[in-house]
Parts: structure tokens; sequence; C-alpha cells
């Protein structure tokens, strides 16, 4: 299974590194929006024009339900962001938003750039090395352990659910 994913062995180390956390470090669980909690937008769509992935709204409503914190670190620009709170309120009532970046803009202030990613760390409150993220890029991926923080390349969920349990969350 492990070695379907692309570039994966690139980032091997980071994986390992991840899945050696124990349960009481992971603080905060980070997730991306496109292409692992909703669709890629239609090309030529703007970002909020996406669809929930029925899967995903599962995993964040059992989450949820465990009592562990969730935010969102994207690329979304901010009124695209409000726009899709708007439209899947069911969905990212669940998450931190106070704590949530996703103010991306021009070429630097954007993940997998590490001002991008410190800043988001900054905005969390918590250790890097204390939260999880998933990603479904593997340079946002490779960016956010550059920063410290314990990411997974997001392919699907059956996989999520696997790191998520062997880290004790689920």
């Amino acid at each position: 299974m492990i070695k379907k994913f692309g570039l994966f062995t690139l980032f091997l180390p980071f994986f390992l590194y991840c899945s050696a956390l124990s349960v009481q470090m992971i603080q905060l669980v980070a997730f991306d929006i496109h292409g692992v909690l909703c669709t890629q937008p239609a090309r030529g769509k703007a970002g909020w024009q996406c669809h929930i992935k029925p899967e995903s709204l599962k995993l964040v409503e059992e989450l949820s339900a465990r009592g562990i914190k969730m935010v969102i670190f994207s690329n979304i620009k901010r009124k695209e962001f409000t726009k899709l709170i708007a439209r899947y309120p069911h969905l990212f009532k669940h998450f931190d938003l106070s704590r949530s970046l996703t103010d991306a803009s021009g070429i630097f202030n954007r993940k997998p750039h590490s001002g991008y990613v410190k800043k988001f760390i900054k905005r969390t409150g918590v250790s890097a090395d204390k939260i999880m993220f998933f990603d479904d890029k593997p340079r946002n991926v490779h960016g956010a352990c550059k920063c410290g923080l314990c990411a997974y390349h997001f392919t699907t969920i059956a996989q999520a659910r696997m790191f998520l349990q062997k880290n004790g969350l689920l």
C-alpha cells in the first residue's frame, strides 16, 4: 500500500518520525481543505465551489465526538473560506476556526513556505511536534515536516484513519 504513494520514499523519514509519537503528544489535528475534506474545485471554479467528501465528514464527526481538537490549515483565500463555511456549517462547526489559518496570498505566503507554516503554528498556540497535519500535496507535507509538524500525505480516508489509530486518536 505504501509503495503506491508518489514520492513517498522521499518523505519516508517524516512518516516514521510521526508514527512514533505517543498518544499524549498529539494535541491538535489539522486538515487541508481541497483534496482532503472536500473535492478539488472544477477547473475555473472558486475554492468554495467544492463538495464535502462524505467519508471525511464522518471522520471529522468521530474525532469531534472523541474531543479531539481540530483546525484548518489551507491555502484557500479568506473570502472563499467564509463562503465555504456558510455552505457547509455542519462540517466546519467541528473546527476551532480562531486557531485555523486560511489567508494565503502571493507566492511565499502559502504552504509549503516555512513562513506560512510558522505563522500557522504560532496561531494554534501548540508546539509543532504536537500537531498532526493531513495534506494531499507532498510538497506541503514536506514543508510542514521541515517546520516540525507531524504531517502525513493524505491519499484516502482509510490511510488517514490508520495514522490516527496508530496515534491513539481513533
